[in-house]
């Protein structure tokens, strides 16, 4: 039964109104972990090519030693690929 009273509250506790909640977050800003990429660095004999099944990218490590820097899509995977890993400080 209806009270005839618009700003009452329905009985499902949905509104047709956006929440605050919502209209505060932007779709657009990417999480903080996915924001910078990460470095890894190749340690087999010769050189090496991966390319990424989730981005499509190619990286190439001429030499051992080699560094490059991983799009964060890529980082977790990159982790099993042996002869490669995560550099904690960039060389400068």
């Amino acid at each position: 039964m209806c009270c005839g009273h618009k700003s009452a509250p329905s009985r499902t506790g949905y509104s047709s109104a956006p929440s605050q909640r919502s209209a505060a977050r932007s779709p657009q800003t990417p999480p903080a972990s996915q924001s910078s990429s990460a470095t890894f660095e190749y340690t087999g004999a010769t050189g090496l090519t991966v390319v990424s099944p989730t981005t499509g990218k190619r990286y190439r490590f001429d030499a051992p030693g080699a560094q490059l820097s991983i799009d964060p899509l890529d980082h977790s995977m990159m982790l099993y690929v042996p002869n490669l890993r995560p550099v904690r400080f960039t060389r400068t």
